[in-house]
């Protein structure tokens, strides 16, 4: 895994602190802060209930699982304006600059990078998916997110587990096994990440790729993609928690016919089931979409951002209302009186009142 700069590409394994450099062309914003690259255990608790020590192990053996071509899934920070350029960028070791005018959040691009096999996950990149978000659950590193950007190369999304890969490796029934739990762990906290996701879907998302994108809050795609769960094709069904995940989306009957007929959806056909979330319109870009879409979180606090996930994240997780609620009194207690807080009253306060 690659932690990435406007001015270089760190690896995570050295040095073990980054500092970090982000510059706005409309506002000159300089942000630099000690980025921690150190990876560890977020939760001491797995949501299949393996042990942490076990998901430690088959993260490190599934990572010995390569191919011969380039594949890496890679982080980097940058403004949002910058992010969603970047996303037009196909090279991940690639800069950027802000290309409109933007109050300056942060955000990260994750990008799947493996352009010759559609951008299929291998046993590394898998790794390397979980080491990412290891990063980004450090509350150090966080703090100053607005979003978090997944995004493919090549103009393609991922077409799922690398097929050349899997073939050699998974696809023994303790190697599925294996790669169920360390994927289905992986999109799991990255559903639960307390900055705002959002998958910018091109080209395709098919079958583990399309589990992908249900782990983000939203997905932004380009009018020509095609979604498909095509598990049904390939003899099994969706191993990383992608069909919970949907059912939660688009409703049990919906998620049942997209998995039990493995139907490509079409942009239009996927907004109307209620899995895509908004369409580059016609004469814009995946880009300027972007740009506008992280716009309007850019205006809170991003402390406060965090809050309305965590609030809304525990109400679609938890097991009763009273559990959900008693999760939002914590989250509310946690805020009120705080930085954010206290700055709006004081605003408030300094209003004029209307005659």
């Amino acid at each position: 895994m690659m932690i990435q700069g406007t001015r270089r590409c760190f690896p995570t394994t050295s040095p073990r602190n980054v500092f970090v450099f982000l510059r706005s062309n409309s506002c000159r914003f300089q942000f630099g802060r000690r980025f921690s690259t150190s990876t560890g255990d977020a939760s001491s608790s797995s949501i299949l209930g393996v042990p942490q020590d076990e998901l430690k192990d088959i993260r490190e053996h599934l990572r010995a699982f390569s191919s011969m071509n380039e594949n890496s899934v890679s982080l980097h920070e940058t403004t949002t304006a910058a992010a969603a350029a970047a996303v037009m960028d196909a090279s991940p070791a690639g800069t950027t600059t802000p290309q409109e005018s933007m109050d300056p959040g942060v955000a990260m691009i994750m990008t799947l990078n493996n352009p010759k096999a559609r951008n299929a996950l291998t046993g590394k990149m898998m790794a390397e998916l979980a080491d990412c978000i290891d990063v980004l659950e450090k509350p150090s590193n966080h703090e100053a997110l607005t979003a978090v950007i997944l995004r493919g190369t090549d103009g393609f999304f991922c077409a799922g587990a690398d097929i050349a890969v899997a073939k050699d490796h998974l696809l023994t029934p303790d190697g599925g096994r294996l790669m169920s739990i360390l994927m289905t762990e992986t999109l799991t906290r990255l559903r639960k990440l307390p900055v705002i996701t959002v998958a910018a879907v091109e080209g395709m998302a098919i079958g583990g790729g399309a589990e992908l994108t249900t782990a983000c809050d939203y997905r932004v795609v380009n009018p020509d993609v095609t979604l498909r769960f095509v598990h049904a094709h390939m003899g099994v069904s969706p191993g990383w928690g992608g069909a919970t995940r949907l059912t939660r989306l688009v409703g049990r009957q919906r998620a049942l016919q997209l998995l039990g007929t493995a139907m490509p959806l079409n942009a239009s056909q996927a907004l109307d089931f209620g899995l895509v979330d908004h369409i580059v319109q016609a004469g814009s870009t995946m880009e300027k979409t972007l740009i506008d879409f992280l716009d309007r979180y850019t205006h809170a606090h991003p402390g406060v951002l965090h809050a309305a996930k965590r609030v809304v994240a525990g109400a679609d997780d938890a097991a009763s209302f009273q559990e959900a609620a008693r999760h939002e009194h914590a989250v509310f207690c946690s805020m009120w009186g705080g930085e954010a807080n206290q700055a709006a009253f004081k605003k408030a306060a300094q209003k004029k009142p209307k005659k």
